[in-house]
């Protein structure tokens, strides 16, 4: 079962004008949390959202019109004292609530929400994490199914329902690339095609 402690009762949407949303892993773990990217997004309109993401999958969050900016880490060969210089330039950005959507214990995205100087933070309360966050969401449930785990951070700072629903947008000109593919292999639209 999942234990929600919250030291606010929840996060006003008039209050956040920046969200800083973070998710510094795999491609597919990114996939996964767009639902809960989607519900920020949703509860939060007219803030101005940035994504913090591994190198090489901004341009897979940015093809959404979920967030406003999109930052790349790329974990510097000189290790820490990069990450720290790279923290000191997202400090500027000066965010409102910064959300860490990984659901396990990482040492990097507990030291950048640390140093990110968000009036709010909220995450799954894991690890080194746990001391920096306003808004903890505990234990992780492995026997879900990680798209509920990540949506379990947004119902915790929104207190309201969310959309589940697994939606990935994909580009017009990039379905039309498809579909020539697909027509040149002999597959019609109206097949079923399990990949």
């Amino acid at each position: 079962k999942i234990h929600i402690i919250s030291l606010d009762k929840r996060f006003s949407t008039e209050d956040a004008h920046s969200i800083l949303l973070m998710r510094l892993d795999g491609m597919g773990d990114l996939v996964l949390a767009i639902p809960a990217i989607r519900n920020i997004r949703r509860i939060f309109p007219q803030a101005n959202i940035t994504a913090l993401v591994n190198k090489g999958l901004g341009e897979l969050i940015s093809s959404t019109s979920y967030v406003d900016n999109v930052l790349e880490l790329s974990i510097p060969k000189n290790g820490l004292a990069g990450i720290i210089r790279f923290t000191s330039q997202l400090r500027k950005f000066r965010f409102d609530l910064a959300i860490d959507l990984l659901t396990r214990s990482d040492w990097i995205s507990a030291f950048i929400l640390a140093l990110a100087r968000a009036s709010c933070k909220a995450g799954y309360d894991v690890g080194l994490r746990s001391f920096f966050l306003n808004f903890r969401v505990r234990p992780f449930n492995e026997t879900k199914y990680e798209v509920e785990n990540v949506l379990d951070i947004v119902r915790t700072i929104s207190g309201e329902p969310v959309d589940t629903s697994p939606l990935l947008p994909v580009e017009t000109r990039a379905q039309e690339f498809i579909g020539e593919r697909f027509k040149g292999w002999g597959i019609i639209d109206k097949e079923l095609l399990i990949g």
